[in-house]
């Protein structure tokens, strides 16, 4: 007997102006709503096409662009360059896309995708593309006019606040997962 399935049908209304508890905070709705919105993508990503999420992340950047240092893509998906670099050699190996050292400097690689590569996004965008759409038509042509330029200004803030936590401590990940808290100033 398999356990039962908790769905949840009326998500939770975030209280955004006056969070009461965790689940009224931004990063935790918009968690939410891309663990939901996602998930449709994830299945066609590794059941229809055999990638993962972050293949599919890679893939789609590198189908803006001819060729592409691969730290340069690091920072475009925002995405650290060792995960960065098994995705890709993950996905040199399924023969999706191409890496070439740069002339003249062989530290740098060059990643551009492969017509097998090009195939498997052709197939997948467009049941993206139509399934944001059918997210997106919950909205009027205003409304998401709004929600864009809401949605440009929380990037914009959320960049800037990033910046202004650059002194926070880090966790040691050698310790563990989320390693261990750092020692107070003594």
């Amino acid at each position: 007997m398999s356990p039962p399935k908790l769905a949840i049908r009326q998500p939770h209304r975030a209280n955004l102006i006056d969070p009461q508890s965790m689940r009224d905070v931004l990063p935790y709705q918009a968690n939410q709503l891309l663990a939901r919105s996602g998930a449709p993508v994830l299945r066609w990503c590794e059941g229809l096409f055999g990638i993962t999420r972050r293949q599919w992340r890679v893939l789609a950047a590198l189908m803006e662009t001819d060729s592409i240092r691969s730290s340069d893509l690091a920072l475009i998906i925002e995405l650290d360059r060792v995960r960065t670099s098994r995705a890709l050699q993950e996905m040199e190996q399924r023969g999706l896309i191409q890496r070439k050292a740069e002339a003249g400097n062989a530290r740098y690689v060059r990643v551009s995708v492969t017509e097998q590569g090009k195939a498997v996004y052709e197939g997948l965008w467009p049941m993206v593309k139509a399934h944001h759409q059918h997210l997106m038509d919950v909205f009027s042509k205003d409304e998401l006019a709004q929600f864009e330029d809401m949605l440009a200004r929380l990037q914009s803030r959320a960049l800037e606040l990033r910046d202004s936590y650059d002194n926070l401590p880090k966790a040691n990940r050698h310790a563990g997962r989320a390693g261990r808290p750092a020692q107070p100033a003594q």
